[in-house]
Order: structure tokens, then C-alpha cells, then sequence
């Protein structure tokens, strides 16, 4: 039986062949085993990963991803706002063994778009619920999945009937495209069912979950973001989730909170980003943890003291890895410098002699029972810069080198 492949496909594997394979071509049958075997790896290495937000529709790819023997080869999919609906709507039926998924959905008008140019698709297209979701119908395999959208678009990407039994990891990251969004947070105070029934359906099975905003502008957060929010976190359980990452910059702080208080008993790794938190916000974060079980930890915080390594040594003491974000250091808790704003400047200090000062005072500590082995801190003024006396202080109290 002769072997199906597109013709495009086969000059494009020529350009790894060697001579002598080339020529084995001409002979029939006799190599056919040998040839399948490499064109079948050549397809998986060049179809493992299809990228939609930088597919040139004229070279022929949508047409070969079109046939099975292509699709089937696809493990990874990005998709984004830049392709034409209309081809890429039956495509995205076909990708049966996909095991991660992104999906880039921001800068585009609302997800209720009207295209009465395309017959063959109803007058109200909605964009997100049509083709975006199309690939969970049959993504037994789908492991991964990021979302990165507006928070107007976010609830058409999330239905009751969607199942995915082996997602071990969820990202969502909300948009804001420069829009209002107190106004879309409104709106998703009345519709925070979708999501939260999704968080519910995949309760046991994922393991790694991330929650973040992207801005495009500096804002502060109006009260429909946390209670949208809150609303949606609460009374949501996980059975194994180990990796939780939130960025603080738009979950307001007791939101965080509320998380960590639900799933603290199986997290290892937790990652809180954004806003700089202060010495008693982290307290009270750390306090969920009553087991002490977690094995990483990189957080942001606005002053680098004794007392502060103090209290992580003592609530983390399986703690593995630590890294810090920070705006200041300081030899003592009430000798930082006073915030004007967490995201603007602190009051002035001499840095460089805090920093010495700092050192000093973590060598008359000790952290015997303390499992710390990697560690980083990243100050934070006009660009991030790397702490290495802070480090090495910190591993000296340790005993390590």
C-alpha cells in the first residue's frame, strides 16, 4: 500500500534526508517499513507544537492539518485572535491528542460578534463558545490549559458539559484591553457559574493552578473584582492541587487568603506575585499553613529582615526553596523604611549600609532544623537585581556554603 502524504510534506522532509536515503526512495517496497518509520518522526518533531497566532494561512498548513495524519501528530496548541474564522472552524475538531492547550483571547472586540457574511454560521457568532472549545470535545488527552482573556469573554470559554479528565494544570489569566473593569466585573458578579462549575468538575484531577491579571494600565481595584472573585473561590475544593500561583496585583489579599485557607493541605509550591506584601500580611499567610508542608515559596515583600527569615524558618521548615521579591532591607522589622505606596517609592535610606547591617544581624542566627537549599532574592529599585550578601547571610545561618 502506497503511503499517503501530502506532496508539500515530502519536500519538505527531502532537506533531512541524507543521499543515500534519497536514493533508496527510487527503489519500491523494498525500503517502505524504513521510510515510514522516519517520515512517521519527521511529522511528529514538525507537528508536535501548531502555533495559530503566527500561521500564514496561504502556505497550505491549514489544508494539511486538515488530514488525520497530520492532526493526530498535534500535542500542543496556541491559538489567538489573528486567523480566519472560517477555516479554522473544522479544524479545530480534529485535533483529537492534543495534551496542552493555550488559548490567547484579548484585544478583540466582545465574544458576541455579528458575522452575517458567512452563510454557513449563525447570525450571532459567538467567537469564544464556537471555535475556542471546540478542541474539548474530544481532548481525552488534554493535560494543560491556559486562558488568557477578558473578563467579559471569560465566561463563554467555560460550560457545565465540558470535561476534561486528565487536566492536571489550569491558567487563567484575565485581560483588561483597556477597558472598564468594574463595569465586566458587574457582569460577572451574575455569572461566576461557569467557572466555578469548571473549578468543581476538574476538582480532583488538577494539580497545578495559576490565577493572574494582566493590565494595561495602572488602576486600583474597585469592589467588583474581589467580590466577583470571592465569589466565584468559594467552597472550592481540590483533591490534589500542589502549585498554587496568584498574582496580587489584581486578587485582592483576603482573596489569596480564602485560597490558601481551602487548599493549604495538599500545596507544596506556592507562588504570590504583584503587589509587595508587608511583614503581617505574610504572617497571616503563612499562618494556613499549620502543617508547615510546603517545599517552595517565592514571594514579594517590601522590606528583607531578621525577624522576617525568622518566621519563615519557623512556619516552613521543609521549606526547600525560597525566592524573594523585595523593595528594601532592613537589620531590624521596625527599622524599614515607611511605604509611600507598594508600588512606588519607599522613604529614603542608604541601601548598601543597610544591607551590612542586615548581614550582621542574621549572624547571630540559626536554623539547624531548617531544609533550605536553594535561595534567591531579587531586589527590586529601577531594574531587579540579584542580593548575593543576602543570600550568602541567610546560607551561613544555615551552616551551608
Amino acid at each position: 500500500m502506497t503511503l499517503m502524504h501530502p506532496s508539500a510534506i515530502w519536500l519538505y522532509l527531502a532537506q533531512f534526508f541524507t543521499r543515500d536515503v534519497l536514493a533508496q526512495l527510487m527503489v519500491p517496497y523494498t525500503t517502505r517499513a524504513l521510510l515510514s518509520d522516519r517520515v512517521a518522526a519527521c511529522l511528529e518533531e514538525l507537528y508536535h507544537e501548531v502555533d495559530f497566532r503566527f500561521l500564514h494561512l496561504g502556505d497550505g498548513t491549514t489544508r494539511r492539518l486538515g488530514k488525520r495524519v497530520v492532526a493526530d501528530r498535534v500535542r500542543v496548541l496556541s491559538i489567538g485572535p489573528y486567523f480566519t474564522a472560517q477555516i479554522v472552524a473544522d479544524i479545530l475538531a480534529r485535533f483529537r491528542n492534543i495534551e496542552k492547550y493555550h488559548i490567547l483571547w484579548h484585544e478583540r472586540p466582545t465574544a458576541t460578534l455579528r458575522r452575517p457574511k458567512y452563510d454557513h454560521l449563525p447570525d450571532t457568532l459567538c467567537l469564544a463558545s464556537t471555535f475556542l472549545v471546540v478542541p474539548f470535545s474530544s481532548a481525552q488527552y488534554l493535560r494543560l490549559l491556559t486562558i488568557e482573556c477578558s473578563l467579559d469573554k471569560a465566561e463563554h470559554l467555560f460550560s457545565p458539559t465540558i470535561v476534561l479528565p486528565r487536566l492536571e494544570e489550569f491558567n487563567l489569566c484575565i485581560r483588561d484591553d483597556g477597558g472598564d473593569l468594574d463595569a465586566a466585573g458587574y457582569i460577572m458578579i451574575h455569572h461566576i457559574a461557569p467557572l466555578k462549575a469548571f473549578l468543581h468538575q476538574h476538582h480532583y484531577t488538577l494539580k497545578h493552578l495559576s490565577l493572574r491579571a494582566h493590565l494595561s494600565r495602572r488602576k486600583s481595584r474597585g469592589d467588583t473584582d474581589a467580590r466577583w472573585l470571592s465569589e466565584c473561590l468559594t467552597g472550592v475544593t481540590f483533591c490534589k492541587l500542589q502549585t498554587l500561583g496568584v498574582g496580587t496585583s489584581f486578587i485582592p489579599l483576603d482573596v489569596v487568603v480564602l485560597c490558601i485557607q481551602q487548599w493549604a493541605d495538599t500545596l507544596s509550591d506556592l507562588d504570590i506575585t504583584g503587589d509587595y506584601l508587608n511583614y503581617e500580611q505574610l504572617e497571616d499567610i503563612l499562618g494556613k499553613f499549620e502543617d508547615g508542608q510546603l517545599t517552595s515559596l517565592k514571594v514579594g515583600v517590601i522590606c528583607l529582615c531578621p525577624e522576617l527569615v525568622d518566621m519563615l524558618a519557623e512556619h516552613l521548615p521543609d521549606l526547600a526553596t525560597l525566592n524573594l521579591r523585595i523593595r528594601s532591607v532592613a537589620p531590624h522589622r521596625l527599622a524599614a523604611p515607611k511605604v509611600i505606596s507598594v508600588r512606588r517609592k519607599l522613604t529614603d535610606s542608604e541601601p548598601q549600609l543597610e544591607e551590612v547591617h542586615f548581614c550582621a544581624e542574621m549572624g547571630s542566627r540559626n536554623y539547624p532544623a531548617w531544609k533550605l537549599q536553594d535561595i534567591s532574592i531579587w531586589k527590586f529599585t529601577k531594574k531587579l537585581q540579584y542580593q548575593d550578601r543576602c543570600v550568602d547571610a541567610i546560607r551561613d545561618s544555615l551552616g551551608q556554603v
